[in-house]
C-alpha cells in the first residue's frame, strides 16, 4: 500500500506547487511524485494527469520523444488551471530504459516506435 513519504510547497519555473512523495516504505529512494498546483481545491472536482516517467524525453529532450513536452505542457496547464500531476515511476510505459534504448535502436532501422515496444515486452 502506497503511503505518504514526504510533502513540502515547492517553487518551480511554472508556479509554486505542493510536492509529495509516495511509496511503500520510507527508504525507497525512487517514490512516485504528486505535484498539487497551489490554489487547488480538492474538495472539488479536480484536473489530473497521470505521467509515466522518461528520462530520455524529460532529462536528455531526445528528438523521437515528446514526453518531456507532454510533462511541461500538463504542469504549465494544471499551474493555470489548478488540478495535480501524479508522476508514476514506470519507466518507458514499465519496459524500463534498457528496452527503451533497444526500441530507440530499432526504431533508426524503421521500425515504428510501437512495434518495438511490443517486441521488448
Amino acid at each position: 500500500m502506497l503511503k505518504i513519504q514526504a510533502e513540502a510547497n515547492v517553487p518551480t519555473e511554472h508556479g509554486n506547487f505542493r510536492m509529495i512523495a509516495f511509496s511503500e516504505e520510507e527508504s525507497d529512494w525512487m517514490p512516485h511524485m504528486a505535484i498539487i498546483a497551489e490554489g487547488t481545491d480538492l474538495s472539488k472536482p479536480v484536473n489530473v494527469r497521470f505521467h509515466s516517467e522518461c528520462i530520455t524525453g524529460e532529462v536528455f529532450h531526445a528528438k523521437e520523444c515528446e514526453c518531456g513536452q507532454q510533462l511541461d505542457s500538463a504542469v504549465k496547464f494544471v499551474h493555470k488551471n489548478g488540478g495535480m500531476l501524479v508522476s508514476v515511476r514506470q519507466e518507458g510505459r514499465h519496459i524500463g530504459i534498457i528496452n527503451i534504448l533497444k526500441a530507440y535502436s530499432l526504431q533508426t532501422k524503421g521500425w515504428e516506435t510501437a512495434r518495438a515496444h511490443r517486441e521488448l515486452g
